[in-house]
């Protein structure tokens, strides 16, 4: 699974370099009107995709692709994620475009992440 992932986000790389259209569908996927028009999951996958786009020279790894699987359902359904510093910093991105889109806390391993994700739980009030 992880290696078809990994060649659709290359491949949707390639697109966003070569394809202006298609550049620009990726754009307008972060506009109010086309958050209105999908769902709050779909959303939040393209966008941390999206995220992967721009940098053609860092290869998309088989680690990506995992990280991206591992990452964007968490984000969209739990309250609460751990993930590694990498991915965290994707999700953040994608947070940042996507104002206002309901997405799971997020900390890293990175520097006491651990630590103050365990703190979190314990004093969140339980739903």
């Amino acid at each position: 699974m992880a290696a078809i992932v990994k060649e659709r986000l290359e491949y949707l790389r390639q697109t966003y370099h070569e394809d202006a259209d298609f550049l620009e569908a990726v754009r307008h996927a972060e506009h109010p009107d086309a958050l209105a028009a999908t769902t709050r999951t779909r959303a939040i996958i393209r966008t941390l995709a999206a995220t992967l786009f721009p940098d053609l020279k860092r290869a998309i790894t088989t680690n990506d692709a995992l990280d991206f699987l591992h990452a964007a359902v968490p984000i969209t359904y739990c309250d609460v994620v751990l993930l590694d510093g990498g991915t965290a910093d994707l999700v953040e991105r994608a947070r940042r475009k996507l104002k206002g889109v309901r997405m799971a806390a997020v900390f890293s391993g990175r520097r006491g992440g651990v630590k103050r994700f365990l703190d979190y739980l314990e004093t969140k009030p339980s739903i």
